[in-house]
């Protein structure tokens, strides 16, 4: 079985035993696909009428792969005297001794509040070419997520995917934990007007919005596969599809939570596996992530102002001006920061630090304003982090498969 987290197209009931908290409970997790390839460009739905279609040229990591193999061709015996096409051959013909010494390389090199680090991940890498991809074997269990560094001014919600939970976590502790339904939490958003928080639990088409101050359940909305959720201007934004729908088929629906009802939808059925949204001044961005593309939509006019090309899944988004963009380029293990005004990257998080990083969000406010919080998903933890010198403020641990983490600011956590 591989990656749960790229695409679940349906719901199945799995029944196994577990350990003695969770005994006999029924696990619901709706099953992976075959690792295929995300779609080339050209074959995704078109959007029609977009003003502007950029195809960014992202930098990649020539050093560091060249690196890496160096460090594989020194330390795994018998490597040293094979020519360059040998060595090729090797890396393409034996991805479970290659990935195992990338695997504990990896551990090693990535920063951690930890010592040792927790961030380890046994992913099965491919070599193509110079570049490097990945799947991972889906094993759901729940863990107790485990914080360390600064206090923080804010609190974090957490969607854990193979954790199977959803969190509300204040500096040390676990304030708040959602797991009654025993499947993954895809997504996760707080609305700072209402003080709601609402978790996404796709495998259900199901979504739960709860209010902040007391805990209470406010809404269920079901019938809906939900892969990205965003509040704004009061309403919920969904990215996902109706239960009698298709993944790739999916759409962006506006949730009236007053009325209870959708009010609008955009860009009907041409979109696939939406992961990211997040808005500015009208401004909807939106990660079309098995179409490797991000949509920029103008809610207050209703044009589609730029498709942006050239990520390899993106998955989270943040959005801080009208100009700029923060993606998690989950594929290429980047978060980078997007210029939108000269079309062009202004920064990218350290090589060979992250693992294909599902979410990630500015802090706007207060003392750590400017850090960014970031879902580090096949690390298996979040980080609050300095982007410039990489220094990492406040680490969670062993929450298993993070997809998105975001951070809330209420009176009583400042």
């Amino acid at each position: 079985m591989t990656r749960q987290k790229k695409m679940l197209f349906s719901v199945v009931t799995l029944v196994f035993a577990v350990s003695a908290v969770l005994a006999s409970v029924p696990l619901l997790i709706p099953p992976t696909d075959t690792e295929s390839e995300p779609h080339a460009a050209s074959e995704a739905p078109p959007i029609e009428n977009v003003e502007n279609e950029t195809q960014l040229v992202l930098s990649e990591d020539e050093e560091f792969m060249q690196n890496l193999k160096q460090q594989i061709r020194s330390n795994v015996a018998g490597l040293e005297k094979m020519d360059d096409q040998q060595f090729e051959q090797f890396l393409h013909e034996n991805h479970k001794v290659t990935s195992d010494f990338i695997n504990t390389y990896l551990a090693q090199q990535t920063v951690s509040l930890y010592s040792p680090s927790r961030a380890k991940t046994s992913l099965n890498y491919t070599f193509d070419s110079n570049k490097l991809d990945f799947n991972t074997t889906a094993e759901y269990y729940p863990a107790q997520p485990d914080c360390k560094g600064d206090k923080l001014d804010f609190e974090i919600l957490a969607a854990s995917n193979f954790g199977l939970r959803g969190y509300c976590i204040r500096n040390d502790s676990v304030i708040r934990e959602f797991g009654e339904y025993n499947t993954a939490y895809f997504s996760t958003c707080y609305d700072p007007q209402n003080d709601l928080v609402a978790f996404a639990i796709r495998g259900l088409f199901r979504i739960d919005i709860y209010n902040r101050s007391d805990w209470s359940l406010v809404r269920s909305i079901d019938n809906i596969a939900a892969s990205s959720i965003e509040f704004y201007r009061g309403d919920l934004f969904i990215g996902g599809y109706k239960k009698d729908g298709e993944w790739f088929k999916s759409s962006i629906f506006q949730y009236s939570v007053d009325k209870g009802e959708v009010t609008n939808e955009f860009f009907s059925t041409l979109l696939a596996d939406v992961r990211g949204l997040s808005f500015h001044d009208g401004l909807m961005a939106i990660s079309d992530s098995y179409h490797n593309r991000i949509i920029m939509h103008d809610l207050n006019s209703g044009k589609t102002r730029l498709l942006l090309k050239g990520f390899y899944y993106p998955n989270g988004i943040h959005l801080i001006s009208r100009d700029r963009i923060y993606v998690a380029d989950e594929h290429h293990h980047h978060i980078r920061l997007i210029d939108l005004a000269r079309m062009r990257e202004i920064w990218k998080s350290p090589a060979g630090q992250l693992k294909a990083p599902c979410s990630i969000h500015q802090v706007q406010q207060g003392k750590w304003m400017g850090m960014l919080l970031i879902s580090d998903t096949d690390n298996n933890r979040m980080i609050v982090v300095e982007p410039e010198t990489w220094k990492i403020i406040y680490e969670v641990a062993s929450i298993r498969g993070v997809l998105k983490s975001v951070p809330i600011f209420r009176s009583d956590t400042r």
